[in-house]
């Protein structure tokens, strides 16, 4: 049986040990192209005890690819909308100094939106929980547009004023989580990448709305149980799916994914 892997924390100092299976395998949380995520505790006797998630960067993994993840979390941390995402230090491998981790806020698996309402084809989001989820998504893109300060490479820079952030690429239903409270925890940040100061207000705008559109039409997908490349007229209720939404949220989700809304006005 192998021996329970040890990080350090560099912030805090404390030490985790990585949790094992009946096998002495470490317990892997899941893996993406930057890193492998982890379950990890405190070493036996610490108080308070402390469950946590590690990614260890992957050999092949860009640096600055993964440090972004850890820039844009800690900035976001900074903002009104930090309760809606987790807490990130920077870690250690004692046996591999070169290799970047994090220690991250361990999010439970019953947590996920996907696997408490989604868990067979056909499932989708009360229309409720839908709203509540696009009401704090909203508060978070705009903490991410317009209140977080950019950190590049993940390093503290004092001083530095400039703002705003981008998602590259689009979100899936398994980066959104539910706190026992209902507050939203919204996880995978490695696509997000600063805008360039250099960016027009017109190039600006677009990135912006191109975040809201991107969620907007997974929320749409999450509602309605299945994806659709064009929603329906809001007054088209001939699709049982689309007339089981309130006239309020069709319109919502129609123009908020044909890029002519802002998703705050949602809710």
């Amino acid at each position: 049986m192998s021996t329970a892997k040890l990080y350090h924390d560099a912030e805090t100092n404390a030490l985790y040990r990585l949790d094992t299976d009946p096998y002495g395998d470490s317990v892997e949380l899941g893996r993406g192209k930057l890193g492998a995520v982890y379950s990890a505790h405190t070493e036996p006797g610490s108080s308070p005890p402390q469950q946590v998630a590690i990614k260890v960067a992957l050999p092949d993994a860009e640096d600055a690819d993964f440090a972004a993840e850890y820039g844009i979390l800690r900035a976001l941390a900074q903002t009104s909308a930090k309760e809606h995402v987790v807490w990130a230090h920077k870690g250690q491998d004692p046996e591999d100094a070169i290799r970047l981790v994090l220690i991250m806020e361990y999010v439970a698996p019953e947590w996920q939106v996907a696997r408490r309402y989604l868990k067979a084809p056909g499932d989708h989001l009360p229309e409720e929980v839908g709203l509540k989820i696009g009401r704090q998504y909203a508060d978070l893109l705009h903490a991410l547009h317009e209140d977080a300060v950019q950190q590049p490479l993940g390093r503290e820079q004092p001083g530095l004023q400039e703002v705003g952030y981008s998602i590259r690429g689009d979100r899936k239903e398994a980066d959104f989580c539910q706190r026992p409270d209902g507050t939203l925890l919204v996880l995978d940040w490695n696509r997000a990448r600063p805008i360039p100061t250099w960016t027009s207000e017109e190039e600006r705008q677009r990135l912006k709305q191109q975040d809201v559109q991107g969620f907007a039409q997974l929320l749409a997908q999450m509602l309605l149980g299945k994806s659709l490349l064009i929603l329906p007229d809001p007054d088209d209720t001939t699709m049982p799916e689309w007339a089981a939404l309130s006239r309020g949220t069709r319109k919502l989700l129609a123009q908020a994914c044909a890029g002519r809304s802002k998703l705050s006005s949602a809710a």
